[in-house]
């Protein structure tokens, strides 16, 4: 892997790792380089933001490999992390059947 003339890894080789677990609807996320990987509710997603800066086309279907490689990213991360105490989650006190749908 590259480094700059600094020691420190370029943008380009820098990953952000995002993970709310309990919290934030499950929120997990890794974006690396032009690739965001995005898992909301047990949902998966894979944006290329080079191309789709608003993260409207799912790649996940035609990207198979990236997916698995991000997801392992992720994987990787999260079990370097504490686990979050059941104290500091968040409790909802609606749920899915609470949440109005088009013609109810």
């Amino acid at each position: 892997m590259a480094r700059s003339t600094s020691g420190q890894l370029t943008p380009s080789e820098r990953a952000t790792h995002r993970g709310g677990g309990r919290r934030a609807r499950d929120q997990r996320a890794v974006r690396a380089d032009r690739w965001k990987y995005l898992s909301l509710d047990g949902d998966e997603f894979l944006f290329d933001l080079a191309h789709d800066g608003r993260e409207r086309a799912n790649l996940a279907l035609r990207e198979p490999d990236r997916l698995d490689a991000l997801r392992a990213r992720y994987a990787a991360f999260a079990s370097t992390m504490p686990p979050i105490h059941e104290a500091a989650g968040v409790h909802r006190v609606y749920g899915p059947s609470d949440i109005a749908t088009p013609g109810s």
